[in-house]
């Protein structure tokens, strides 16, 4: 079993830096929060100004990420995870706007130095498992619709991205946030997250790139 004890720090500018919260009460409190969590872990580079926003109550998604104006819009009365799901749009927009360079997901681009993280999420068991699921036709409709956005390596990248930060921030909110999402998952046969054992490579792999872009040292 690999050993996760890499520590790094974040270096770069703040991510919260290029973030305009245009929320109020408890929302605004927990996106101020996992901004928080975010910096304590990586930086980046120069990011163009990033709107979070308040959007219509009834929506498809919780919460969503529009690359073309470059905003994330919060789209119910009251988010469980909020944390989580701003943290995973966030990892959207790095997609797009770094690796990406603005013109595309860096993740389905096939860039060169998002190569390891890539082998790693698809050598894990949670992936391996809703590629079964797709597969073997377990599920139709709208349901096999859902597992293959799942598969979608922009989706990939996000949910890796907030279970990172999760795990290296030990932040209690965040992890507790993540087990209940694992619980879930168990619960549904769909893994959507990894477990420990599971994410210790693509964690590895998450460090080297942002590593090679100096926003952790």
């Amino acid at each position: 079993m690999l050993n996760d004890k890499a520590k790094t720090k974040p270096a770069g500018v703040k991510v919260s830096k290029s973030m305009l919260l245009q929320l109020t009460g408890p929302e605004r409190s927990q996106a101020i929060h996992a901004l928080r969590m975010i910096d304590r872990v990586n930086g980046d580079g120069e990011l163009p100004l990033t709107q979070i926003v308040k959007g219509p109550i009834y929506s498809m998604w919780e919460m969503e990420y529009d690359p073309a104006e470059n905003s994330m819009t919060a789209n119910t009365g009251k988010i469980a995870d909020m944390e989580f799901k701003i943290i995973h749009e966030v990892g959207h927009m790095l997609d797009y706007q770094i690796f990406g360079s603005g013109k595309g997901y860096g993740s389905e681009r096939g860039i060169i130095e998002m190569q390891g993280w890539r082998e790693a999420v698809l050598a894990s068991n949670a992936y391996k498992n809703l590629k079964d699921i797709f597969d073997h036709g377990f599920l139709v409709g709208a349901q096999s619709d859902y597992v293959a956005e799942f598969m979608m390596e922009r989706e990939l990248f996000s949910r890796s991205y907030v279970q990172y930060i999760a795990q290296r921030s030990e932040n209690g909110v965040l992890l507790h946030q993540l087990d209940c999402i694992l619980k879930r998952d168990v619960n549904r046969l769909i893994s959507t997250q990894w477990t420990k054992d599971d994410f210790m490579l693509i964690s590895k792999e998450i460090d080297k790139l942002f590593g090679s872009k100096y926003w952790t040292l």
